[in-house]
């Protein structure tokens, strides 16, 4: 079965380009509606939002404040602010985030 964990560890040496941006999460008002690349979002899911990288692109954030927090995402909508992240809940959650914290992105 395909799952974006599985798809981190089978590119993790392909992994080259780094940025450092700031996350947020999606209000729940996005929830069921269409994302840039026609699915549908759900904050269970662990999708993104960001316009640092393509539509389609697997991302690997990691929390600078404790490197043991990494989630694996799929970029399926555009933000609206350059330097931003938008993480679904679950994703945001998993990373330990309270506020908006700076977050190391690598596309893998």
């Amino acid at each position: 079965m395909f799952s974006f964990y599985n798809v981190c560890l089978f590119k993790r040496n392909k992994m080259k380009i780094l940025l450092i941006l700031i996350a947020t999460y999606y209000a729940n008002s996005f929830q069921n509606k269409k994302t840039a690349d026609g699915s549908i979002f759900k904050q269970t899911a662990y999708t993104a939002a960001t316009l640092s990288f393509p539509l389609g692109t697997f991302l690997k954030i990691t929390n600078l404040k404790d490197s043991t927090k990494t989630v694996c995402v799929k970029v399926t909508d555009k933000c609206k602010k350059k330097g931003i992240i938008d993480l679904s809940k679950i994703a945001y959650k998993k990373l330990n985030l309270k506020n908006y914290y700076k977050v190391k992105v690598e596309k893998i």
